[in-house]
Order: C-alpha cells, then structure tokens, then sequence
C-alpha cells in the first residue's frame, strides 16, 4: 500500500528557525530563510530512512500570516508574490491568514503579530486525518501548540511526524521528542536546507 504523506507547514515557524539555526538572523530577511514547500515536501516524503512502506508526496500546505496593504504594503506585495510562486505548483496549497496590528501607548502600530495561523493549522491536521485524507502527517513547527493536534490525530490512526531545522550538536528543537510515545523527527541539517532554499527577492 502507497502511503499518502501531506505536510503541513507553519511558515513564519521555519522561516525564522532557519535563520536562527544557520547564522542569518542579523543578515538581509529578503531571502534568508525562504523555502520552497514542494521541495520541502518531497525531501520528508522520500526519507530513506522510512522506507518500509512506499510513500507518496500528496500535499504541502503552507500556514503563513500576511500584513494588510495598509499595514506594511512593500511586505504584503512580496508575500503575495511568494505565495503565487508556490502555487503555482499544483502539490501546494498556501492558507494565508492576515497579521494582526501591535500598538503602543500612542495608538501606533508597533509590530505584527500571527493570531489564528497555529488554531487554522491544528484543526486542518485533525480535520485531514478524521477524514483520511493521508495516511502520514507531517507538521513541519518547533511550536508545542501543535502537541494535541498530534495525538488527537494518531487516535485516529494516522501517522504523525515532526520536523525541525537541526545542527549536530546543539540544534534539535525536536517537538515529537515530547510526545509519550515519541513519533519519528525528520532532523533536516544545513545540507537539507541548501537543497530546499529559495533566493528569490520578493520585493522587486
């Protein structure tokens, strides 16, 4: 039997954990920590390591929060650029969710952050899984909001994977390390992110 994997990727998680675990979090955010979802998808689906079963890459869904125009409208035009490259290929799916405005004392907007992206995230993982839409889950997230969306999904028989950014020696924020029984961490290094980056300059 052909196993169906989707993969589920909480973006703005991977985004910054790559430019924290590979040395750009001081370094230019136009393309540092870019990834492209098909690749990604297909580095987890073929894992040698699990090939007992066949598998096959079914889905990528992107969860990723986006600024309004009158917000920051250089960022929202990158991130709708981004996002159409992405979908242009017919294995992604983007799930956008629009960022909600910090203020400061003064009623100015100070930050954005994502409220919502990690909810939307959970419940189309449990979702899928009731109505077997894969046979293997893969949340791609350090984020441990997503500890119950794993185990309510693995009581329906699914089986559920992790995935993590991940430097030998000092670099394994693995979320599947915590669940009781621990489900297989896809640890993906440097070399795994070279062959998934993305260098394209949105902003242009």
């Amino acid at each position: 039997m052909v196993q169906r994997v989707v993969v589920f990727i909480d973006y703005q998680n991977v985004y910054q954990g790559a430019r924290e675990a590979f040395g750009y979090s001081r370094r230019d955010w136009r393309w540092h920590g870019q990834i492209w979802p098909r690749e990604v998808g297909e580095l987890i689906a073929n894992n040698s390591k699990l090939s007992q079963s066949e598998r096959k890459l079914e889905h990528v869904r992107v969860y990723r929060g986006v600024p309004s125009h009158a917000q920051l409208p250089t960022a929202r035009r990158a991130a709708r650029s981004q996002m159409e490259a992405w979908l242009r290929d017919p294995l992604v799916e983007v799930r956008p969710h629009t960022l909600k405005p910090s203020f400061d004392r003064d009623g100015n907007i100070s930050g954005l952050r994502e409220k919502g992206v990690d909810v939307n995230l959970a419940v189309d993982f449990v979702d899928g899984a009731h109505k077997g839409e894969f046979e293997v889950g893969v949340i791609f997230s350090t984020d441990t909001d997503f500890f119950s969306a794993l185990d309510k999904a693995r009581e329906l028989g699914v089986i559920v994977e992790t995935a993590c950014w991940w430097i030998k020696g000092h670099w394994a924020r693995e979320l599947g390390q915590k669940l009781k029984p621990r489900v297989w961490n896809h640890r993906l290094d440097r070399e795994a992110y070279d062959a998934v980056r993305d260098l394209t300059d949105y902003t242009r």
